[in-house]
């Protein structure tokens, strides 16, 4: 988690490096550490906080249609998820993995939830579970400190 908040701050605005989904993975994490789950309220309006508004530009890096379609409707304060099927739920659920590796229960409930603020089509909502819960199989019985040290191998 800290690779990813170290790339996206040295990263360049590219697709395919650290983009919108590194951005939005990371707001996920900090979310985590800070409420020891998931409020998907409170996790939508951090992800506003990031965009656009009468004052300031969106700090987002490439964000794709569907997640500026749902940023624009939030701020309008309507419902946004949608249902149509998208990989970005589950491109961003990396930090509930690792948060959670030890308590499945709870990472699948924090996964679904992630994945539920911006989608509802339950093919994504599994998806990003199945994402988060391979990511916990990665990394079971590790600490932080083992995490880093194998970033920093590669």
């Amino acid at each position: 988690m800290l690779a990813a908040a170290a790339g996206d701050v040295a990263g360049g605005n590219s697709a395919v490096g650290y983009s919108a989904i590194t951005q939005q993975a990371t707001v996920v994490a900090y979310h985590i550490l800070r409420n020891d789950g998931v409020d998907r309220v409170l996790l939508g309006e951090e992800w506003k906080e990031l965009g656009a508004d009468a004052e300031n530009p969106s700090v987002y890096r490439t964000p794709s249609d569907s997640f500026l379609a749902w940023l624009d409707a939030i701020s309008r304060g309507e419902g946004a998820a949608t249902v149509e099927p998208s990989a970005e739920p589950a491109s961003r659920v990396y930090p509930v993995g690792v948060w959670f590796r030890r308590d499945p229960g709870r990472l699948v409930t924090a996964a679904i939830s992630v994945a539920r603020v911006t989608h509802i089509d339950a093919a994504t909502v599994v998806g990003a579970a199945a994402v988060a819960g391979a990511v916990a199989a990665s990394s079971f019985a590790q600490v932080g400190r083992d995490l880093l040290q194998g970033s920093a191998e590669l």
